[in-house]
C-alpha cells in the first residue's frame, strides 16, 4: 500500500511539472487546479478533500454535482484533456465513490455515493451547481451574454457548456443557435454544433451556412452530418449536400458530402 501511494504521488508530480512547464497551470496554484476546454477536462489535485474537487469540477464545466459523505476525503490526482465524466470517474475511483447520474454531452448532473451506499430512487439537483447561475436571475440571458460576448474563449466555452446543462432546453437551443450564427472559433462551433445540430428547432439555413461558408473544414463537416440527418424532407439538404460533393476545396469535406449523399439516396 506504501509503495502504491509513493507511485501514485510521484506520478502526479510529474504531471503537474509538465503542466506547470506547459502554462496550463498557474506556478503559484499547486494544491488544486481544474480547468475545461474543447480538448477535455483537466485536474491537478495533490491532497485535496475530494468535495472541493468535485465542487470546482462543477464551477468550471457548469454541472450540477450533489455529493453524500464526501466531507473528510482527500484526493491526490492528475489527468489532462479527457471527456468531462471519464475524468469525473478517475476522481471518483480513488476514494471508491461512484455515480449514479453520468453527464449528457459532457455536461448535466451527477449524484456521487461511497460503494456500498445506497442512492435514492429520484436523485436530486445538487446545490452544488456554478454558483453565478444560482446568483443570477437572469438565467439563460446572461449565459447567453457571455457566451457570445466575453472576449475569452475558454470562457465562452465554459458558458456554451453551461446552456447545455441548463434546465430552461428551449432557451438555452436557442441561444446556441445564435453562437452558430456568429461565433468564429472553430472548436467551439463543434462543441455547439454537437448541442444544437440535432434539435429539430435549429434552422435548416444555420447548417447550411456552417457547411458551406465556414471557413475551417471540420466544421464544414460536422455540420454536413448533421444537415443530412435532416433526410429528405427539405431540399436544401439535398442541394447542399450536391454542391458540395463537387466543389467544396478540402478533399475530406467532398468525400463526406458523397458519402452523405449516397446514403440520403439509397433505396
Amino acid at each position: 500500500m506504501a509503495v502504491r501511494s509513493t507511485l501514485r504521488v510521484l506520478v502526479v508530480a510529474a504531471l503537474g511539472l509538465m503542466l506547470l512547464g506547459s502554462g496550463r497551470i498557474p506556478h503559484e496554484v499547486v494544491p488544486l487546479w481544474v480547468d475545461v476546454s474543447a480538448a477535455g477536462l483537466t485536474v491537478f489535485a495533490e491532497d485535496v478533500p475530494l468535495r472541493l474537487i468535485l465542487d470546482e469540477i462543477g464551477r468550471v464545466t457548469g454541472m450540477r454535482i450533489r455529493v453524500d459523505g464526501a466531507d473528510q476525503e482527500n484526493v491526490t490526482i492528475a489527468f489532462e484533456d479527457v471527456p468531462v465524466d471519464e475524468g469525473l470517474r478517475r476522481v471518483l475511483r480513488a476514494k471508491n465513490f461512484f455515480m449514479v447520474s453520468a453527464p449528457r454531452g459532457g455536461v448535466g448532473q451527477a449524484h456521487v455515493f461511497r460503494q456500498g451506499g445506497t442512492p435514492p430512487a429520484e436523485p436530486r439537483v445538487a446545490e452544488a451547481a456554478d454558483a453565478g447561475d444560482r446568483q443570477d436571475p437572469r438565467g439563460v440571458s446572461a449565459i447567453r451574454s457571455e457566451a457570445i460576448a466575453n472576449p475569452s474563449s475558454r470562457r465562452r466555452l465554459r458558458a456554451l457548456e453551461r446552456l447545455a446543462a441548463n434546465a430552461d432546453a428551449d432557451a438555452a437551443i436557442g441561444a446556441v443557435v445564435e453562437i452558430l450564427e456568429r461565433e468564429s472559433n472553430p472548436q467551439l462551433l463543434a462543441r455547439a454544433l454537437d448541442i444544437a445540430g440535432q434539435d429539430p428547432s435549429t434552422p435548416v439555413d444555420v447548417l447550411v451556412n456552417l457547411a458551406r461558408r465556414n471557413p475551417d473544414a471540420q466544421v464544414r463537416i460536422k455540420a454536413l452530418n448533421h444537415l443530412s440527418k435532416r433526410g429528405t424532407s427539405d431540399a436544401r439538404v439535398r442541394q447542399t449536400l450536391e454542391v458540395l460533393a463537387t466543389d467544396d476545396a478540402a478533399s475530406e469535406v467532398r468525400e463526406t458530402a458523397r458519402r452523405l449523399l449516397g446514403a440520403l439516396t439509397a433505396p
